[in-house]
Formats: C-alpha cells, sequence, structure tokens
C-alpha cells in the first residue's frame, strides 16, 4: 500500500516536472530519474512478489536491491532540487535588480521633473514679476509727478501685457496733456491767450481739454 502511494506521488511530480519550461540539464535529470524509477519499481515489485510466495531470501535481496536504488533516486532527486533552486535564486536576483534599476530610473525622473518645475516656476514668475516691479516703480514715480519711467514691453499678449501697454498709454497721453498745460499756464503769465491745444485724447483727458481750449 505504500509502495503504491509512493509511485502515484511520484507519477504526479513528474508530470509537473515535465509540464514546466526544464533547461537541457534539467531535462536530463528528470529523464534519469524517471529510469531509475522504473528500475526501482520494477526490483520493488519483484521482492514484493517474492514475499508474497514465500521466497523470503529472494524478497530479502530484492528488497535491498530497491533500498540502494531508491537511496540514488534520493541523491538525484535532491541534484535537482538543487538545480531548481539556484534557478529560482538566479531569477529572484533578476528580479530584484531589474526592479532596483527601475527603482532608480524612475528617481531619475522624477528629481528631472522636480526640477524642471522649478526651472520653469522661476522663468515664469519671473516673466510676470518683472513688468510688475516695473508698473509699481512708475506708478510710484507717477503719483510724485515723474512721467518718464521706463516700463518695457511685455511680448505676451495677455492680462500683464495689455496692463503694460494701457500704463504706457497713459503716461504718453498725461505728458502730453501737462506739455498743454505748461504752454497754457505760461501764455496766462504772459498774458498770451491764444494757444493750441490738442483735444484728442479718450474719455475724460479729451473732454477736459476740450473744455480748456474752448476757455
Amino acid at each position: 500500500e505504500l509502495f503504491t502511494e509512493g509511485h502515484d506521488l511520484f507519477a504526479a511530480d513528474l508530470e509537473t516536472f515535465q509540464s514546466e519550461d526544464l533547461s537541457g540539464e534539467e531535462a536530463e535529470l528528470v529523464s534519469s530519474l524517471e529510469t531509475k524509477h522504473e528500475e526501482y519499481e520494477a526490483t520493488a515489485r519483484a521482492a514484493i512478489d517474492a514475499a508474497e510466495a514465500g521466497n523470503m531470501e529472494r524478497a530479502e535481496e530484492r528488497a535491498a536491491e530497491a533500498q540502494a536504488l531508491s537511496t540514488d533516486l534520493e541523491e538525484s532527486a535532491s541534484g535537482l532540487h538543487d538545480i531548481e533552486k539556484a534557478d529560482m535564486d538566479e531569477q529572484v536576483a533578476i528580479a530584484d535588480e531589474t526592479t532596483q534599476t527601475t527603482q532608480m530610473e524612475m528617481i531619475g525622473l522624477t528629481l528631472l521633473a522636480f526640477i524642471a518645475a522649478i526651472a520653469i516656476g522661476l522663468f515664469v514668475a519671473r516673466r510676470i514679476s518683472t513688468p510688475i516691479v516695473q508698473l509699481s516703480e512708475a506708478a510710484v514715480a507717477a503719483s510724485k509727478g515723474d512721467l518718464t519711467a521706463d516700463v518695457d514691453d511685455h511680448v505676451e499678449d495677455d492680462e500683464i501685457g495689455r496692463m503694460v501697454d494701457s500704463f504706457a498709454d497713459m503716461q504718453t497721453d498725461l505728458q502730453s496733456i501737462f506739455d498743454d498745460l505748461e504752454a497754457v499756464s505760461e501764455g496766462l503769465a504772459t498774458g498770451e491767450l491764444d494757444s493750441d491745444i490738442d483735444t484728442d485724447y479718450p474719455g475724460t483727458y479729451g473732454r477736459l481739454m476740450a473744455n480748456l481750449d474752448e476757455a
């Protein structure tokens, strides 16, 4: 009964091994194990048959031969196990190396993306902050009566660009208006009331200068 159970177990394990993708050395070992097991089975069955027939001397001889074959089978199976373990360890090592390489690549890409984000952020911040700082300084200067502060052109057609253009137009209009007012004030101081006043200004500027010209 134990012999039959062992036979079934070996057959199941052998089928499992043969269904796997074996290397040349592993396939050779499996084939050798199958051959040795067939020899072992034949010898063991002969021992059982002799015992059942009452020929104990022959049964003991065959049993000793089967035991020797069993030991040889165990050694061969152990060798196959060692090869399988070595293959598994190699696969694990390759997987670990691949994982580490992937992790390093991901870290490198993350750092690169982080640096790129900082660089883009600084570039955008500079593009935004420079005209705003200039506008702030020009506005402070205008509040003190200085309309000559320069504001660089903003290339992009966005809110900041439109604000820069509008401020520059306002500077130009105010400077022209102040020039006309200065000419009028100098004429009034000398008794000259006939002044050439430009009224071509937008909105309140235009109405103010039109009223002044009429007066």
